[in-house]
């Protein structure tokens, strides 16, 4: 069995929510953002991370900011912070935080 990441899960289901809302198959999303479609599937599945590209190829695909698939977390009870938490053995969720943000995958504005 595969292993699944909380956080890419959690995205994998924004995504998901996204493309389904808008009424597309995994195939037309996938050729809209240059990806496979098994890969989308993947990533909408939580089984593979998505890389900080893909994201923003999605995010555009929607007209959004990266941030709002974060904010869509928290709205469906899958809180960044918990997510940390759960991940983070040594507890410093700061460090985290900035690096996120330093990457831009976040806004300070998502804390």
């Amino acid at each position: 069995m595969m292993k699944k990441y909380a956080i890419s899960e959690a995205i994998g289901q924004v995504i998901r929510q996204y493309r389904t809302n808008a009424g597309l198959t995994t195939k037309q999303l996938a050729h809209r953002i240059g990806i496979s479609q098994q890969q989308l599937s993947r990533y909408e599945r939580g089984v593979n991370r998505i890389d900080v590209d893909t994201l923003l190829r999605v995010s555009l695909a929607f007209k959004l900011t990266p941030g709002r698939f974060f904010e869509e977390m928290n709205m469906t009870g899958t809180g960044l912070d918990d997510i940390l938490y759960e991940n983070n053995e040594e507890g410093d969720i700061q460090e985290i935080r900035m690096s996120l943000i330093a990457d831009s995958i976040i806004s300070p504005r998502d804390f």
